[in-house]
């Protein structure tokens, strides 16, 4: 798997901030699409 896209959380389009991450784009698995960065850490 691997994250090919991000999503800032709204109001943080040029952060550079990493906690500011809302979403992530992953692709190589059986469902590839965004998923909020709390569930992929769980």
């Amino acid at each position: 798997m691997k994250v090919t896209k991000i999503k800032m959380k709204p109001g943080c389009h040029y952060s550079s901030n990493l906690v500011e991450i809302d979403q992530l784009y992953i692709t190589g698995c059986d469902e590839p699409g965004f998923y909020k960065k709390s569930v992929v850490h769980d």
